[in-house]
């Protein structure tokens, strides 16, 4: 059973003690940027500004790439969770803090064939699927991906093979 910071304080120092306290959760730089990195995600959890029902730990990731993703957050204005999500907006979203798809690569900012695809052609696909991409990592649909990598003559070597490796998941019916 977990209590409220409130119940923990009257636990330890008496009901009438804790009334005449009044309490205030400040969180971290890591909770900060990863409240920032979640939030652009549209993974935001509302109750992490609430103290009783926060996490009890609102600084740790729910996965691996989300924590990388924190980690590269710049921490100016670190304990200012709006310039953080600013900051986080003129760099380019969480899209920008992504490495380039280098197949079988064991890092998690590394983009995945699907997202090396949509960094390129989600641009071409229109101004709400570039935002999508680029703000909250939302991917192209693989079939759309697949046909503006195989339609590209510009496509460089990274770009075919992300398609290829892709069209192996959509189907082979779309590259006949």
């Amino acid at each position: 059973m977990t209590c409220s910071a409130r119940e923990e304080v009257a636990a330890a120092l008496g009901e009438a003690a804790a009334g005449r306290i009044r309490l205030r959760r400040v969180f971290g730089p890591r909770a900060a940027a990863l409240a920032a990195v979640l939030e652009a995600l549209g993974r935001a959890d509302r109750g992490r500004r609430d103290p009783d029902t926060a996490p009890a730990r609102p600084d740790r990731a729910p996965d691996g790439r989300t924590g990388a993703l924190v980690a590269e957050v710049p921490s100016y204005a670190a304990d200012d969770p709006y310039q953080l999500r600013r900051r986080l907006r003129e760099l380019g979203g969480p899209a920008a803090l992504l490495r380039p798809y280098a197949p079988g690569a064991d890092d998690p900012l590394a983009m995945g064939p699907l997202e090396h695809l949509s960094a390129r052609y989600a641009s071409r696909a229109g101004r709400e699927a570039a935002e999508a991409w680029r703000a909250r990592l939302q991917p192209l649909p693989a079939r759309e991906a697949v046909l503006a990598a195989r339609t590209d003559p510009a496509a460089d070597a990274p770009t075919r093979l992300a398609g290829l490796e892709e069209a192996d998941w959509v189907g082979a019916s779309i590259l006949g």
